[in-house]
This record gives C-alpha cells, structure tokens and sequence, in this order.
C-alpha cells in the first residue's frame, strides 16, 4: 500500500469516531494560557472542535491560533466561535479564521483536502466561556481538526 493511500484511509478511520473529541488540560503558568484540541466528524457539513470552558475568574485573550484540517471535501469556511453552555449554539461573536485555498492532497482526485493555517488577533474571551472551533464543508465530509490555542489570562474589568 502506498503512504498517500494510507493516509487517506488514516484520515478517514480518524473521522470515523463521530463527534469524537480530544484534548489536554490547558496549560496555564501565571498568565500564560494554552490549550491543544482535536475533533474528528463523520459524514457532516460541520465539525467543532470544543476547548475547555474559560476560568470562571479571568478572561482569555486570544493571541494566536494555529490549526491543521483535513476534510473528504473542500473547506467552505471556518471560525472560532463561542458558547455559553459547551454545545454548539455559538453567541453572536465569532472570529473567521484565515482559511488559505483548499489544497488537494489526495492520492484520488478530490478525496482529501488539507489547510494549515496560523492567525495572531487579541481576541477577548468572556470568564466562563466555551470557545470552540467550527469548520464547514462544502458537502458532507469526514473531518479532523487539531487546533492549539495560545492567550493569555486577564483579570475582568
């Protein structure tokens, strides 16, 4: 079997997990915050990745995000968004995220895409939050998105 076939089969057994999701702790030293998350979506226009919800004693400027995705159908648009309650219902703030053009990669013609993108901002997130990242296809696709996020924490005003 040759890698290019492997990866896409490795893609797609990734996004078979449905809804699946992945993280660690966030990181947090002083006011250095950083937070890594992964998702993986099975046949769906959309795919969040959920971060852990903010400390209910500070707030999160978002400095930097750097992510990977990798879809079954080309990107249509990504953002990172925010919660009240930890679902997908996002409050009317988001930040779209510097998609760069879909990049085929796949070894059939128009069977995997890939973007890596990395974005600086100063983004203040709310005490209590649950910030997540949500990527939208053009048609349903089998999705994995890594994300890491890196801020800092702010007392609120």
């Amino acid at each position: 079997m040759r890698f290019a076939e492997f990866a896409t089969s490795a893609v797609v057994a990734a996004a078979l997990f449905a809804g699946s999701q992945a993280h660690a702790a966030p990181v947090v030293v002083g006011t250095y915050y950083d937070e890594t998350i992964s998702a993986g979506c099975n046949g769906q226009l959309n795919c969040s990745a959920f971060l852990t919800q903010t400390p209910a004693n500070k707030m999160v400027m978002v400095k930097k995000l750097h992510c990977k995705v990798q879809t079954t159908q080309p990107i249509y648009v990504g953002g990172l968004f925010i919660s009240t309650d930890g679902s997908s219902n996002a409050i009317q703030r988001w930040l779209p995220l510097p998609l760069p053009e879909n990049a085929y990669t796949g070894p059939v013609p128009n069977t995997e895409f890939k973007a890596y993108f990395d974005m600086t901002t100063e983004w203040l997130i709310g005490q209590g939050r649950f910030p997540f990242v949500r990527i939208s296809t053009e048609s349903s696709s089998n999705t994995v998105v890594i994300c890491t996020l890196i801020g800092t924490l702010v007392d609120p005003p």
